[in-house]
């Protein structure tokens, strides 16, 4: 599964949600609240619609297998010239596991450059702050809900 990339101005989309915003636009306006002004490429995780087979991919991935969207998230931030990029999703457990798997993958590179935006639940900032650290990452969390 490849995850979809987009390149939206912040600020823009934060003016232009309504009050029937779906979770992943409350989301981008919560990261607009986090770094106004910015733009970001966004990444939205596929997860597997299912909950067995979201705690499997989750399992899968903390386990060392990777997955096309992983892969993506290491292309994006070996590009020294890459426009900064938030991950989210609509399981944020996957998109974490996802996240998580990509650094894990960076990390001793020494190429790794640039900054990712997480976009979820608060619960899995520690531990992505510290492997981004690991990796050499700049890692912006914007917590949702």
């Amino acid at each position: 599964m490849l995850g979809r990339m987009t390149s939206i101005g912040l600020l823009a989309f934060a003016f232009a949600a309504t009050a029937v915003a779906s979770d992943i636009d409350k989301k981008i306006v919560a990261l607009a609240g986090v770094v106004p002004d910015r733009s970001f490429v966004l990444m939205d995780v596929p997860d597997a619609h299912d909950f067995i087979a979201n705690k499997m991919l989750i399992v899968s991935l903390n386990a060392g297998s990777s997955s096309d969207a992983a892969q993506q998230i290491v292309g994006q931030l070996l590009q020294p010239s890459s426009k900064p990029f938030a991950v989210l999703g609509r399981n944020d457990a996957v998109a974490a596991a996802t996240l998580r798997r990509a650094l894990r993958e960076l990390k001793g590179k020494g190429g790794a450059v640039g900054e990712v935006a997480f976009i979820g639940d608060k619960k899995f900032q520690r531990d992505l702050s510290k492997i981004a650290a690991e990796a050499n990452v700049t890692l912006i969390y914007a917590a949702y809900p």
